[in-house]
């Protein structure tokens, strides 16, 4: 079974410094990243010890048409795409085609940090739709890996690890996970269901990949059936992507400490938190909770 390491995931939304207060005010600080060669795009940075990190994505010119994960830009989406790291890019893609998966790429990208560096990688894009929609978008450094991803300075006090979890948002939960066995050659997820989320999940366990699809009417009822209803709106809004991110936790108490909540749930075999992120919609983030 082929294991998958979440590089980063990406929130994004309409303008980056509304972004970039909404994380501050919930207790996560980011630091800016820089604009991309696109020209349309630029990002902040919430790194965390593992090296992972969250990166909030916006045009520099707010109503600007991106090129990428345009929808989820206008919609203001918050949860819109992830990558994993890939050792070899080249490799991995010519192994998922050989698997039956196409992919796009590699291609070149880079950033200019506000230290005047810069960072520069390489991107490739399995399987259909937006780039890491469902299947990670794949990348490998050109550069020093510090120049585009290194842990905040401010985030220590907050206690959390990196990116443990993405919940990806399929109207085909069977579909979907076919993609992935297919892909990694993985067993068949678990069944469960996360009455928060008002969605019946599939986790493949021992890999940071959950997919979830909204509660049918007869499934639910009272505020799981609200949830439910609110995540098909996004499922029709912004078609298949991910919907919620979750975080690992260090220090369970420095992170009760230093964020704000919004609430929690059973989760797996344990809890999750979810944090308060202002923002329109229903936009998660949450931690993974020791029992």
């Amino acid at each position: 079974m082929r294991g998958l390491r979440v590089d980063h995931v990406t929130w994004a939304g309409g303008e980056l410094e509304g972004l970039r207060a909404a994380m501050e005010a919930a207790g996560l600080p980011s630091e800016y990243g820089g604009g991309h060669a696109n020209g349309v795009t630029h990002m902040a940075v919430i790194g965390f010890p593992d090296g992972s990190y969250v990166e909030l994505l916006a045009p520099r010119v707010p109503g600007r048409p991106s090129p990428v994960w345009e929808r989820a830009i206008r919609s203001e989406a918050g949860p819109a795409a992830w990558a994993a790291r890939c050792g070899d890019l080249a490799a991995e893609a010519e192994r998922l085609r050989g698997r039956g998966i196409p992919v796009r790429g590699p291609e070149p990208w880079s950033r200019e940090t506000p230290e005047g560096e810069t960072a520069a990688w390489e991107l490739a894009f399995p399987g259909p739709g937006e780039p890491g929609s469902s299947l990670p978008f794949l990348i490998e450094d050109r550069t020093p890996r510090r120049r585009r991803a290194r842990p905040g300075p401010r985030i220590g006090r907050t206690g959390l690890s990196g990116v443990a979890e993405v919940v990806l948002l399929a109207g085909d939960l069977d579909g979907a996970a076919r993609s992935f066995r297919t892909a990694y050659g993985w067993p068949a997820p678990r069944p469960d269901r996360s009455d928060g989320l008002g969605a019946r999940l599939a986790r493949f366990e021992g890999t940071p990949v959950t997919l979830a699809t909204p509660l049918d009417a007869g499934e639910a009822s009272g505020p799981a059936s609200e949830a439910a209803a609110r995540l098909a709106s996004r499922l029709e809004g912004s078609g298949p992507a991910p919907c919620a991110f979750v975080l690992g936790v260090d220090d369970p108490g420095a992170a009760a400490a230093a964020l704000r909540w919004g609430g929690e749930e059973a989760w797996a075999a344990g809890r999750v938190r979810w944090i308060a992120v202002d923002g329109p919609g229903d936009r998660r983030l949450g931690v993974r909770w020791p029992s």
